[in-house]
């Protein structure tokens, strides 16, 4: 943008309104959802949240796991995983939060915003709302330490009022900014001064 001013557009990545029903329901049968890959971005990631992090939280917690990472999540009774999920609205309509603990990597967590679309807080750390344009009130809590991180998933999981506002606040930020309809705004904004410069 520095260079060429108003020849920059921002078009984000773009998803249909899953139009979740059942956001923000107390009666959850995971407390927190976990989506990734075995990259090692999210390899580091998934050993910092289990060495540190986990030992932090409610014994009783339930814990979902989806993706090809499972195989370096350690085996526990409240730890279910899902090597592959073909459509993931049907999992985070069943759990309560997203947690996304990324150490490294850059660029939009997808995985972020498709929690957000389905009324799911999301804990992360800052690598978590990168890519993201609102840094806050975006339906994230960001804490790069494991008490921190291990806090805002207490809270949330106690404080049905902060709940229901990180859940609103990631709805609203979903919206505005990566719905396909909002997001088709922008390309027909870009394409119109485009055509016109």
């Amino acid at each position: 943008r520095q260079f060429f001013k108003e020849r920059v557009h921002y078009i984000p990545m773009m998803m249909d309104d899953p139009a979740t029903p059942m956001a923000g329901s107390t009666t959850k049968e995971f407390d927190l959802i976990y989506v990734a890959t075995d990259n090692p971005h999210n390899l580091a990631s998934a050993k910092w949240f289990f060495d540190k992090v986990y030992p932090l939280l409610a014994p009783e917690l339930k814990i979902c796991v989806i993706g090809t990472i499972l195989p370096h999540v350690p085996v526990s009774p409240n730890i279910t995983g899902v090597a592959f999920a073909e459509d993931l609205t049907q999992y985070y309509n069943r759990a309560g939060i997203a947690i996304c603990p990324m150490l490294s990597g850059t660029g939009l967590k997808i995985k972020v915003v498709e929690a957000l679309a389905n009324g799911l807080p999301v804990v992360c750390t800052e690598a978590g709302i990168d890519g993201l344009p609102d840094k806050t009130n975006n339906g994230c809590s960001v804490a790069n330490d494991a008490t921190g991180f291990a806090g805002f998933i207490d809270k949330l999981l106690n404080d049905t009022e902060l709940y229901q506002k990180q859940s609103s606040a990631g709805r609203d930020c979903f919206k505005r900014n990566f719905s396909t309809s909002e997001v088709y705004k922008k390309i027909d904004t870009a394409l119109h001064l485009t055509a016109h410069a």
